[in-house]
């Protein structure tokens, strides 16, 4: 199998696994939420919204996030740098997050976003990507895997927002939509 083929296939598993995980036992919808919910949506997978190779750039120290909730039980989130990538012909920036310790039990980078599709076709207060961390501190920004937070779906949830540098120029129709 080669890489593109493999790629879209991983992706595809992917999204099957989010949306399977809405409908099972350990749902992270309330039940009101779930007598609601018609299921996840995603764009088709596009290898325009797959960036490779793209450096984060860390900052000295990391920053306290500041990043606004939609509600008061957000995760403390440290600002540890910021990814710069071209995107459909656009020069664009993300500021990457971390959470402050104590907040996670597990490592990971955290990339809030809204883009020219918040509000129309995907959730208004924005989607994440997750990263893997890793030594070389070198990702793939994959759009494709773009979801939404658990308060997309229930307003029972608590979500981290995106801060408003992370606004990306570009309608980004890829991953997940409404």
């Amino acid at each position: 199998m080669d890489d593109a083929t493999s790629w879209r296939a991983d992706v595809a598993r992917e999204q099957r696994w989010r949306a399977e995980s809405y409908l099972g036992r350990n749902t992270p919808l309330s039940a009101e939420a779930r007598r609601a919910f018609k299921g996840l949506g995603f764009y088709p997978i596009d290898p325009r919204f797959r960036l490779r190779d793209v450096k984060l750039e860390r900052h000295a120290q990391p920053k306290p996030g500041n990043l606004g909730s939609t509600g008061p039980d957000a995760v403390a989130m440290l600002e540890v740098g910021v990814v710069r990538f071209a995107l459909l012909g656009e020069a664009c920036a993300l500021k990457v997050f971390a959470p402050a310790p104590g907040e996670a039990a597990e490592d990971y980078l955290l990339i809030p976003f809204r883009d020219a599709t918040s509000g129309d076709g995907t959730y208004g207060a924005g989607r994440y990507l997750d990263l893997e961390p890793n030594v070389a501190d070198r990702y793939e920004i994959d759009f494709n895997r773009a979801y939404h937070p658990y308060c997309a779906h229930d307003d029972a949830w608590s979500c981290t927002l995106p801060p408003p540098d992370n606004r990306l120029p570009v309608k980004v129709e890829a991953g997940e939509r409404l």
